[in-house]
């Protein structure tokens, strides 16, 4: 999806703390491995267990140039 589709932010629904940090891990990891103008990408998990000031970054724009 990053890198075939247009520009806006990839919304992914996961059941808990653990799988959410895990593919988080694994996004990063990959983006690793990608030319420099496809690494921007700039992940936001979400849960229960964050401070409520982490979880608003979900309903913030993604900084310019980066997909959320």
């Amino acid at each position: 999806i990053h890198l075939e589709e247009d520009s806006g932010d990839i919304l992914v629904f996961l059941t808990g703390q653990e799988e959410i940090e895990s593919v988080e891990r694994l996004v990063l990891d990959r983006c690793q491995h990608l030319a420099d103008d496809s690494k921007k990408i700039f992940t936001v998990p979400i849960y229960s267990a964050l401070p409520s000031e982490q979880q608003m970054q979900a309903f913030k724009p993604a900084p310019h140039g980066f997909r959320k």
